[in-house]
């Protein structure tokens, strides 16, 4: 028996060995935001994801509120990060990009970690709110912008590995007011994360930034969730749209509205917000509803 389980374990340890090869192009690489983000070509979005500054200060699993980064205050722009690490964001702190080969250590890796952006914050118009996006953080986390603290996160830790179900909503900020346009910006995620369970002493759940980050240039009002259905004459639709932001009729009222086709950018219908229309003999009004309310349903003709 002792011999046969030896012989089940070998091949493991050579398959990892075998794919665990680094490589010196890692370094050099950039992603490629156009195919990473299909949205990016229709909204005004600026990607955020990419390499980050990264620096883990501490591995006892323990969450201490006077770790180095706080008492060096890593949060404040004019810190100096020049000696720091770097990975890719989006990533698992347990399987860092730049090493194909980790250690025991940094697959059961369990602490605080710090992480830095720079940016360049684009001019806004009047009206025109700027939203910061996280698509999926597994830790218990805090983001500043430029020195100020903008969100936090609690997070429970995992006890088995099944708890993972997937990412939740995105978080979002609303950073308009901290914003320097046309001048260096710096985003600052301090990140906590006991790295438990730990399996077979060689690995230990996903943690880190999971999920894209990027900054959104919203109008005053904009749509938050939208919902198109096709009606059985296969000519009308309709919609469930959810609005967020301002509630004023002058940043609602007549607010367009396009449904398209997504390769051809054909536009297949429109409505207005705040215009009239006839549905079944009778005068309606397409009105905004915001996301604590029941969502607005109507009819919108294609061309």
């Amino acid at each position: 028996m002792f011999v046969k389980k030896v012989f089940r374990i070998l091949p493991l340890f050579f398959c990892m060995a075998v794919v665990a090869a680094p490589s010196a192009d890692l370094e050099k690489f950039q992603p490629d935001f156009k195919t990473w983000d299909i949205y990016l070509p229709h909204m005004k979005r600026i990607p955020l994801s990419g390499w980050w500054k990264l620096k883990k200060v501490s591995s006892d699993r323990k969450n201490n509120p006077n770790d180095e980064g706080t008492k060096q205050k890593y949060h404040l722009p004019e810190f100096n990060d020049s000696d720091w690490g770097k990975d890719l964001v989006p990533n698992n702190l347990h399987a860092p990009f730049l090493n194909p080969n980790p250690s025991r250590e940094e697959k059961t890796w369990g602490g605080i970690a710090w992480f830095r952006k720079e940016f360049q914050a684009p001019e806004l118009k009047k009206g025109e709110r700027a939203i910061l996006y996280f698509n999926e953080v597994l830790g218990v986390f805090k983001v500043w912008v430029n020195g100020t603290l903008v969100g936090e996160q609690d997070f429970i830790m995992p006890t088995d590995y099944g708890d993972y179900k997937g990412p939740g909503d995105p978080l979002q900020y609303d950073i308009t007011h901290l914003l320097r346009p046309g001048r260096k910006n710096i985003i600052a995620v301090r990140l906590f994360h006991t790295g438990e369970p730990v399996m077979w002493e060689i690995w230990s759940p996903y943690c880190g930034i999971l999920g894209t980050v990027h900054l959104d240039v919203k109008p005053a009002a904009w749509s938050d969730r939208i919902l198109v259905t096709p009606e059985a004459n296969l000519r009308d639709v309709s919609f469930e749209c959810l609005l967020s932001g301002s509630e004023k009729p002058e940043d609602t009222d007549l607010w367009n509205a396009e449904i398209f086709e997504w390769k051809s950018g054909r536009r297949a219908a429109s409505f207005t917000l705040g215009k009239e229309y006839k549905k079944d003999g009778k005068i309606q009004k397409y009105c905004p509803y915001y996301a604590d309310d029941s969502s607005h349903r109507g009819t919108c003709r294609s061309e």
